[in-house]
């Protein structure tokens, strides 16, 4: 602040009781050394105290401020706000800064503005002449008394203010007060200072204090600090009542089961418009938000002096009387008499601080109607059980004005239940995401009550259930499998239903206040919050780092949406020492079950895993013969995730290979962790291969993080449904592996066989599945670990496991040497490596050192398995698998290779070595002779020293794939399959004796060899062993 005097304070004009009587002014001259102006008067008129003023850094600016106002206000010259702000300072207007309520608050901030000034986050202007505006449809004219400046490039059209000087730990006051406008917001904290204890001459300028906005900020400051915590109110303000739509800044205040003061101006109770803007914006701060909202009715206070200690209690309005059927169109009251309009005017006129709480309504007052009712307007009668209708009077048939039955079914909207899902934004920082875009991921049902009177006289009421579209939606069409809604029997057989849409319009307007609201999870795992510290749904439970915290988020996977919901939990341990000895017991238990001591860090991590909050990408295969252990394996992993001992078991598992692709894509979306049990043989081929390649779509969703679209049917059109991706861990259990490459490269396979248990050994981790819990105990102290991790910045932690993981991958690829495309196979393995991190952080915080340090050892051994692993499955690679297939239909004698000069004799000469012509598909007949067997699939020829085979190959790929369909998978194409022969190196080297022709970019994946088109290959790589030219006797081909 520049230029401003020191100024002294001229005594209070108002003396008395300063929490109960009339907050008194300031003389003028204390105002005008903050700002020049009307703008003065305006702050003396509102009973803004003089150093609340200089804090926020109120300041009168003219044309000869343009750059300054332009820069703090971060706008240019060149659009229509700029205009604005030129038009607003040929007036002459008092500037008044608004600022965010944001984390890294802007009372913590340093002065970057011009003339030494806080820089907020935009500026309001109040011109000394207002300029109007006439509405073209009305021809109202409007008197615009404050002009808002939007920084250039920002969408805010207005922000939740609050004031610069306002302490941090005051997010913590019990209540919090929300009022329009800037002035009355610094008006309600001058009243509440005063009412706490501080002096007049505390809040103007003392002499020894040059009045600079930095200073001003500095001793106001200090002086909100020695208010008393119960004693504190958090001040918001927004720039009107009908600004409170999708302001960010929501979120960074935690108003969870705050008392909340929603203070809009007096004509509340005059004001259709005004009413319905703050009934929105009760509902959003009760069930958005979780606020405890109670109205600050100033409309009501036309005597405040006269309040006892008793009003306060009197807190609930008295229901509207219906009115009588014959004095309808007389004009209603316009409600109170008015009184103070706004709050400032309240404070400065009525009384103080203290008599506000007296004036907290639970609801808000009924909606204030027009003049006149127009004809055909419905109701509810509430005493009847009907909905009516108005007529006004007919002058031709004589009837009177009144109230006639438009149906004998009443109704209202009982509950309107939200479920959304978190999006990766949020989960990444924790924080609820207040966007417009969040809002339309909501899914929501809705509870419509209707009841009628019945023919003896009785109140008869049923319950309607379904998607919120029923409250859009004709009700004719509301049991319609297109709309899903639930309408009971007893309904449909009333004589008065189907109703219309203009019912449906009068149910809905009928006791809206008393509909509820609440927001649910529609999946498991960490959810963001209010305050920015998540919290783990699973089941019915809510765990953060404080333990159990239902009070935090409310879960929306019950069993009615999925079947097993109820079974999913984890297991509160008694105390630290009970929660030390089950973790040491389960790492013994687990050191114990299998022979593969790899497969210990593999199940830990596989269990863990989904406390991580990364996208996860690995499922974890279990194969083997029946009875070998692969289910006992999946068992175990999910009695970490059980509410009960015993819940999970070989027997039974959340998920098996007779559920259909939806319904388990659909609990993916839903669950932690999710098993998929039992893809065995089938005597029924097609059925065989329909599960295999479900288990290999599964592997794939998963992997890729994305489920299969589908089609959904509307009334007029087909639409695509909105699936959400997967978020479980899947295990899986078969007793083969799936046979298509691309599907197995996609998961961590375990083999289990004879002996890949311990025997009696495993008995001790049965028992803690079954009898003590103590895997779900586990889980409960790793999740309670990674919150306290994070601690209050959940965002930089999120970040931080990112960078482990990617760590874990670069050491594993050094380590193991791995390139190509185990490079990939590296990322599968941290991935799935990275569970452990919750359980390195649980040991590290029981101190339990033993443990902690083994995670990097169980760390390796996840590497080196799956590195093991991909060296194996790397072995039957595409152009493996095809010479194989190749191989088989010759042994089989579905096939044969013919000797190029003497086709219808045997290639090679029997008796010599230990390759034969039976090798090559020709098989001895009755008569001894050998004959070729099958369909010719290529010749044999000698050139240079050298025997090759040139098969065909059109004829070799389709008896290959047509004989051996599990290593061929249908829907391979020849010339790509025969591509991937010649990059695996498998045929003659190229050019080496038949050089491949280049056809645009490409070669083409045949050579021309006399006169053929064929795929060149060492005799030995078809028999699979060295044969020398003497195998040809006296045929040798040329």
């Amino acid at each position: 602040m520049t230029d401003i005097p020191t100024a002294h304070h001229a005594g209070p004009t108002t003396p008395g009781d300063p929490g109960t009587d009339p907050v008194g002014s300031w003389e003028l001259d204390v105002y005008r050394q903050v700002v020049a102006g009307p703008g003065a008067a305006k702050l003396q008129d509102s009973r803004v105290a003089p150093l609340v003023a200089a804090a926020r850094g109120y300041w009168h600016a003219d044309q000869a401020a343009e750059k300054v106002c332009a820069d703090l206000a971060g706008v240019n010259f060149r659009g229509r706000t700029g205009e604005q702000l030129r038009a607003a300072l040929r007036m002459g207007s008092m500037v008044m800064p608004r600022y965010l309520p944001a984390s890294g608050r802007v009372w913590e901030s340093s002065s970057d503005g011009s003339d030494g000034r806080l820089r907020p986050f935009l500026i309001e202007l109040k011109p000394a002449h207002p300029r109007t505006e006439t509405d073209r449809a009305s021809g109202k004219v409007r008197v615009i008394k404050y002009e808002t400046l939007r920084p250039t490039g920002s969408t805010a059209g207005s922000i939740i203010d609050v004031h610069p000087a306002t302490p941090r730990d005051w997010d913590d006051a019990p209540v919090a007060l929300i009022t329009e406008g800037t002035l009355k917001g610094d008006a309600a904290l001058t009243a509440l200072l005063l009412a706490a204890g501080i002096t007049r001459d505390d809040l103007s300028f003392p002499a020894s204090m040059p009045p600079t906005q930095r200073q001003a900020l500095a001793r106001l400051r200090e002086l909100m600090d020695r208010v008393p915590a119960d004693r504190r109110t958090l001040i918001l303000t927004v720039t009107g009542i009908a600004n409170w739509h999708h302001n960010p800044e929501w979120a960074e205040v935690n108003l969870r089961d705050k008392r909340v003061w929603l203070t809009p101006d007096g004509d509340v109770h005059r004001n259709p418009q005004v009413w319905d803007q703050a009934d929105q914006a009760w509902t959003y701060l009760s069930s958005r938000r979780r606020a405890q909202v109670k109205l600050l009715d100033l409309g009501a206070a036309t005597a405040p002096a006269a309040l006892s200690d008793d009003d306060s209690a009197n807190i609930a309005v008295t229901p509207e009387e219906e009115p009588d059927d014959t004095d309808d169109d007389v004009p209603e009251p316009d409600g109170p008499a008015a009184g103070p309009k706004g709050l400032d005017d309240y404070l400065g006129q009525a009384g103080g601080w203290d008599t506000l709480p007296p004036l907290l309504r639970q609801q808000l007052p009924p909606r204030p109607r027009g003049k006149r009712r127009p004809t055909g307007t419905l109701e509810v009668d509430e005493k009847r059980c009907v909905v009516k209708e108005w007529h006004d009077s007919d002058t031709r048939s004589g009837k009177p004005a009144g109230w006639r039955v438009n149906s004998h079914i009443a109704g209202r909207v009982v509950a309107v239940n939200d479920q959304r899902n978190a999006s990766a934004l949020e989960i990444r920082t924790g924080l609820i995401d207040q966007s417009a875009e969040a809002e339309s991921s909501v899914r929501a049902t809705v509870v419509i009550e209707v009841y009628w009177i019945d023919q003896d006289g009785d109140r008869v009421s049923h319950r309607i259930t379904g998607p919120d579209s029923l409250l859009v939606d004709n009700p004719a069409s509301w049991h319609t499998e297109r709309v899903g809604g639930n309408v009971p029997s007893a309904v449909k057989a009333h004589p008065s239903w189907p109703c219309d849409m203009k019912w449906l319009a009068a149910i809905k307007a009928h006791r809206p206040r008393e509909t509820t609201r609440q927001s649910r999870w529609g999946h498991m795992g960490w959810v963001p919050t209010d305050d920015g510290h998540p919290v783990f749904l699973v089941g019915a439970q809510v765990i953060g780092a404080d333990g159990l915290m239902p009070a935090k988020a409310t879960p929306g996977v019950s069993p009615d949406i999925l079947a097993k919901a109820n079974l999913f939990g984890v297991i509160e341990p008694a105390d630290d020492e009970h929660l030390r000895t089950a973790l040491r017991n389960v790492v013994h238990a687990y050191d114990r079950v299998w022979t593969n001591p790899r497969y210990t860090a593999i199940a830990l991590a596989t269990a863990l895993r989904p406390i991580v909050p990364l996208p996860y990408n690995t499922p974890v295969m279990c194969t083997g013969a029946s009875g070998k252990g692969k289910s006992h394996m999946a068992s175990l992993i999910m009695s970490f995730w059980q509410h009960a001992p015993g819940t999970w078991k070989p027997s039974l598992l959340p998920g098996s290979m007779l559920d259909t692709m939806a319904s388990t894509q659909y609990s993916l979306s839903r669950t932690p962790i999710w098993v998929v049990d039992d893809l065995a043989p089938s005597s029924d081929d097609r059925r065989a291969k329909s599960n295999e390649a479900l288990m290999e779509d599964l592997l794939r969703a998963v992997h890729n993080q994305a489920n299969r679209a589908r089609m959904m049917m509307t009334a007029t059109d087909m639409t695509q449904r909105r699936e959400q991706p997967p978020r479980a861990v899947i295990v899986g259990t078969a007793e083969n592996e799936v046979s298509t490459n691309s599907a197995a490269n996609r998961a961590v396979n375990l083999t289990f066989q004879a002996g890949s248990l311990l025997g009696n050994e495993v008995d001790a981790a049965d028992e803690i599945r079954d009898d003590t819990g103590e895997a779900a105990m586990v889980t409960f102290g790793a999740i309670r670990a990674m919150a306290r991790v994070a601690g209050d910045n959940w965002e930089l932690a999120a970040g931080l496991w990112q960078t482990r993981k990617d760590d874990l991958m670069r050491d594993g690829v050094e380590r193991l040497g791995a390139e190509g495309s185990a490079r990939r196979q590296m990322d599968m393995a941290a991935d799935l490596a990275i569970g452990l991190l919750p359980l390195g952080y649980l040991a590290q915080m029981l101190g339990l050192e033993e443990i902690h340090r083994r995670v990097d050892g169980w760390i390796d051994d996840i590497f080196d398995h799956v590195f093991a692993e991909t060296l194996r499955i790397h072995q039957n690679t595409p152009g493996r698998a095809l010479l194989a297939a190749v191989r088989a239909a010759l042994r089989a004698g579905a096939a044969y290779i013919e000797a190029r000069d003497t086709p219808t004799q045997p290639p090679l000469q029997e008796g010599k070595g230990t390759v034969s012509a039976t090798m090559l598909g020709w098989q001895a007949a009755g008569d001894g002779a050998l004959r070729p067997g099958g369909t010719r699939i290529g010749s044999l020829v000698a050139k240079n020293d050298h025997l090759y085979v040139l098969l065909d190959p059109a004829n070799a790929f389709k008896i290959a794939q047509r004989h051996q369909p599990d290593l061929i998978p249908y829907g391979s194409r020849q010339n790509t399959s025969w591509a991937a022969v010649w990059a695996e190196g498998l045929t003659c080297p190229d050019g080496d004796p038949w050089k491949r022709h280049q056809v645009g970019q490409h070669l083409r994946p045949v050579v021309r060899a006399y006169g053929l088109e064929a795929v060149p290959f060492p005799l030995d790589q078809i028999v699979g062993g060295e044969v020398g030219l003497e195998r040809l006797g006296d045929r040798q081909p040329n």
